[in-house]
C-alpha cells in the first residue's frame, strides 16, 4: 500500500511549533492569499463568509462543535476553541485593527486589498505583535492532517504544497520559516498507514465545549526532573492500588500533587517549583496516561521561567476523567469533566474543610450566587428527611458509612437530626454505643471518615446528574488520591481502611474502575492491604533519600503479618518495634554479646537500661540474662 497520512504524534509535535504564531497569519492571511487579494487595489468580498468557509475547511476538527479550533497563540491556552461567531467578530477586528496597516479597506464597505509594500508592513506588524515567522512545515502538518500522501513524501514536499496552494511569492517568504524540521521537530515515524481519526485528534488537541472524552484516565508513568526534592524521580503506578511510603519531608504529598496535576491539569494548592540552582532547560515533568479509548500518550511540560509556570501543550480537560483528591488537612478536590464550565468555575472544584461541612458558594460574572455544594451538614439532613427523592443517594451514603466503620461492633449509623444552641440548622447525628452524638461533636477520626464518605458519594452523584443533563454516559473510571489516609484514625481503624475504600467504590457502581494513589506512614495501613493486594494490578512504592535527592523505588509487596514486622521491614527501617530508648539498650546489649572481652561496668550499665525499658517477660531477657550474670560487675 502506497498511501500514507501524517501521524498523530507528528501533529502533536507540530502544534507545539505553532503556539508562537499569531492567528492572523494562519487564518486571515492565508484566506486572503487563497482568495487572490490584489495588491494596490481592492476586490469585492464578504469577509465573514470568506473566513467562515476557510475556517470550516482547515480549523474545524470536530463536526459536533459549531465553532472552530485555534492552534496558534492565545491568551487562554487552556481553551483554544473558538465560537462560530469568531470569523465575523474577533478575527475581523484583529485583521482591521491590529493588521489594518497592511490592508486597503474602509469599515462598512465590502472592498478589500493589499497595500503596496504589504509584505514589509506585515513583517513589521509581526515583530510588533511578537509573532514567530510562519513555520511552513508545521503549518502544513496541521492544514493537511487528514490528506492522503504517497509513501515517499518528504517534509519538503509538504512545504512546497503549501507554498503553491496558497500562492506564496518569494517576497512573502520573508514572513515564513521555510526550513525543513530538525531532528527534534520531526518525530520518528512521522507518517502513518492510517489517517488520524477525529477521536484521536481530539485526544491530542482537547475536546470542544460540551464534548468530553468519556473513557477513564489512568496514569502510566510520571517522570520529574529537577523539581522539588528530586533530581530525577520515575513513578510507574499500577492500574488499581498504589501505596506510597517514605519518611517525612521526602515528598509524598509533592508526588501526589504532581499526580493530580497530570490528571486534572490543575495544582491542588501551589505549583511544584524547580530545584534551586538548576539550568533553565532542566526542570521538566513528563507523564504518560492511558484511557479506555486509546493507547498510552505521553506529554512533557517545561518550566517557563518568564511566566513562573509550567508550559504544557495539553489543557487539563483534554485528559478528562473523574478524579477525587482527599488531602491530609480535611480538604477535598474533585475534577469532573461532566460539569459545565463558566469563566469563574472550571471542571475542578476545591473545597476547604469548612466548605465541605458548610457548603461552597461563588458569584458568577453578573454577581449571582451559585450554590456549588450544600455541604455535608445540609445535604445529610436533606437526604435523610426528604423522602423518596433522595433515597438512592442517602442509601449509598449510609452504606458507605457502614463500610468505612472501624469495626463490626462500632458502626457509623446515622441517628435523627437535632437542633443545637445558636444554630438554626438541623445537625446530623450518629448513634454511638454511648448515645446520640451530633456530628459536630464527633471525634476527629470520625469526622474525617464521614467527610470522605460524603464527598465521594456527593462527587459521584453530581457526576451522574451532570452527565445526564449533558446527555452523556457517566465515566467508567475514576482516579482517587488520598494523602495520609491514616490521619486521626485509631490503629484498629487503620487496619481496616484500605479494604473498606475498595468496597466503597464497588458500592457506587459495578462498572467503575479506580486507580488509587494513597500515601501513608502507617504499618497498619500496609498490614490492612495484605488481604486485597494483588501483584498484577497493585504496587507498593517507597521514597528514599539518595545523595541529596529523593528517589522512588517499586518494592515487592510481601506479607509481614503483624504491624511490628512491617515496622522492621525495609519500608520503615526500624531495628525494633519499640521505644528509642529500648532500641538503643538492646543494640548496645547485642554489641556487648559479640565482644571478645566485654567491660563488666558497661554490662552492668546496659543491664540497668534494659530493666528500665523492657517489661519483665520481654522476649529479649532469655538471651541476655545468662550473659549478664557472667560478665556484669559484682558491685
Amino acid at each position: 500500500m502506497n498511501a500514507v497520512w501524517i501521524a498523530g504524534e507528528q501533529i502533536r509535535r507540530s502544534l507545539v511549533e505553532l503556539e508562537n504564531l499569531h492567528p492572523y497569519f494562519g487564518m486571515a492571511f492565508l484566506a486572503f492569499k487563497l482568495r487572490g487579494l490584489p495588491s494596490g487595489a481592492t476586490t469585492r468580498l464578504n469577509f465573514a463568509a470568506l473566513m467562515r468557509e476557510f475556517l470550516k475547511d482547515y480549523y474545524k476538527p470536530s463536526d459536533k462543535y459549531s465553532g472552530y479550533y485555534n492552534p496558534f497563540r492565545t491568551s487562554n491556552p487552556s481553551n483554544r476553541w473558538l465560537s462560530e461567531k469568531y470569523p465575523s467578530g474577533a478575527l475581523q477586528r484583529i485583521t482591521v485593527d491590529t493588521f489594518g496597516g497592511a490592508i486597503i479597506h474602509t469599515k462598512g464597505e465590502p472592498f478589500w486589498g493589499w497595500e503596496n509594500g504589504y509584505v514589509d508592513l506585515l513583517d513589521n506588524l509581526r515583530t510588533e505583535t511578537h509573532s514567530s515567522r510562519i513555520p511552513l512545515f508545521h503549518l502544513a502538518v496541521w492544514l493537511y492532517r487528514d490528506q492522503e500522501f504517497h509513501k515517499e513524501v518528504q517534509p519538503s514536499d509538504l512545504i512546497e504544497k503549501l507554498r503553491k496552494e496558497f500562492n506564496l511569492s518569494d517576497h512573502e517568504l520573508r514572513l515564513c520559516n521555510e526550513d525543513e524540521p530538525n531532528r527534534a521537530e520531526l518525530v520518528d515515524g512521522w507518517l502513518d498507514s492510517d489517517p488520524i481519526t477525529e477521536e484521536k485528534l481530539l485526544e491530542i488537541i482537547g475536546w470542544p465545549p460540551g464534548e468530553t472524552q468519556r473513557g477513564a484516565v489512568k496514569l502510566d508513568r510520571l517522570e520529574i526532573r529537577y523539581v522539588g526534592p528530586t533530581e530525577l524521580l520515575r513513578y510507574e503506578p499500577s492500574e488499581r492500588l498504589n501505596i506510597v511510603t517514605g519518611d517525612n519531608s521526602l515528598g509524598k504529598t509533592f508526588l501526589l500533587d504532581c499526580v493530580w496535576w497530570t490528571i486534572s491539569g490543575h495544582w491542588g494548592d501551589y505549583p511544584a517549583a524547580p530545584r534551586a540552582n538548576v539550568h533553565t532547560s532542566d526542570p521538566s515533568i513528563e507523564f504518560s496516561v492511558e484511557t479506555s479509548r486509546s493507547s498510552s500518550r505521553t506529554f512533557k511540560a517545561q518550566y517557563d521561567w518568564d511566566a513562573q509556570a509550567w508550559a504544557l501543550r495539553m489543557a487539563g480537560d483534554s485528559l478528562s476523567g473523574l478524579a477525587i483528591y482527599a488531602k491530609h488537612d480535611g480538604s477535598f478536590v474533585v475534577w469532573d469533566p461532566s460539569r459545565p464550565t463558566i469563566p469563574v468555575l472550571s471542571n475542578q472544584i476545591v473545597m476547604s474543610r469548612e466548605e465541605l461541612w458548610n457548603g461552597k458558594e461563588i458569584k458568577d460574572g453578573q454577581g449571582q450566587i451559585l450554590h456549588i455544594c450544600n455541604g455535608l451538614i445540609r445535604d445529610w439532613v436533606s437526604w435523610q428527611t426528604r423522602g423518596d427523592r433522595f433515597e438512592e443517594i442517602y442509601s449509598a451514603f449510609i452504606e458507605c458509612l457502614e463500610i468505612l466503620s472501624p469495626s463490626e461492633s462500632e458502626r457509623l449509623v446515622p441517628d435523627e437530626p437535632v437542633m443545637m444552641p445558636n444554630n438554626s440548622r438541623e445537625i446530623p447525628t450518629l448513634n454511638m454505643e454511648y448515645g446520640q452524638v451530633p456530628i459536630l461533636h464527633a471525634s476527629a477520626g470520625v469526622q474525617r471518615i464521614v467527610g470522605l464518605a460524603y464527598f465521594v458519594v456527593w462527587a459521584w452523584f453530581e457526576h451522574k446528574k451532570n452527565s445526564e443533563l449533558a446527555k452523556r454516559v457517566p465515566q467508567d473510571g475514576m482516579v482517587l488520591v488520598i494523602d495520609e489516609i491514616e490521619a486521626h484514625l485509631h490503629p484498629k481503624w487503620q487496619r481496616a481502611i484500605v479494604p473498606a475504600i475498595n468496597k466503597v467504590i464497588d458500592r457506587l457502581s459495578d462498572n467503575l474502575s479506580v486507580q488509587a494513589h494513597i500515601a501513608t506512614h502507617s504499618p497498619l495501613v500496609l498490614a490492612s492491604a495484605e488481604t486485597v493486594f494483588s501483584d498484577e494490578i497493585d504496587a507498593l512504592h517507597h521514597l528514599f533519600l539518595e545523595k541529596k535527592s529523593v528517589e522512588i523505588e517499586r518494592v515487592e509487596f510481601q506479607k509481614h503479618g503483624s504491624a511490628d514486622a512491617w515496622l522492621m521491614s525495609d519500608i520503615f527501617g526500624l531495628l525494633h518495634a519499640r521505644s528509642i530508648a529500648a532500641e538503643r539498650a538492646i543494640e548496645a546489649a547485642k554489641s556487648l554479646q559479640l565482644s571478645d572481652d566485654p567491660d563488666p561496668e558497661e554490662v552492668t550499665r546496659v543491664n540497668s537500661d534494659l530493666i528500665s525499658c523492657l517489661r519483665d517477660d520481654d522476649e529479649f531477657w532469655p538471651r541476655w540474662r545468662f550473659f549478664a550474670e557472667q560478665y556484669q560487675s559484682e558491685e
